[in-house]
């Protein structure tokens, strides 16, 4: 029983420690200007609820960074998703 309740808390856990890794890989990605690979990662977490990356989709549709283009409204949405 305790195994079942220790393998329940440490999901959670878990799949944090993974988006936070996606989040640095995306990071260093982006940093290094590398951003038709970063775009998918940071739109995966995105979809999962990561503020940051919604940010930072944000990011890309307000400056036109590649794989999209300029897009006001959805640079909009993506910055006001978090709220």
């Amino acid at each position: 029983m305790i195994v079942c309740l220790v393998s329940l808390f440490a999901t959670p856990i878990q799949a944090q420690e993974k988006g936070e890794a996606l989040y640095k890989k995306a990071c260093d990605l982006f940093d290094n200007q590398r951003y038709e690979e970063a775009y998918p990662l940071f739109n995966t977490l995105a979809g999962q609820g990561d503020v940051r990356a919604s940010l930072e989709l944000g990011h890309y549709f307000y400056e036109g960074l590649a794989p999209v283009e300029k897009d006001f409204s959805k640079a909009y949405a993506c910055y006001t998703f978090p709220i």
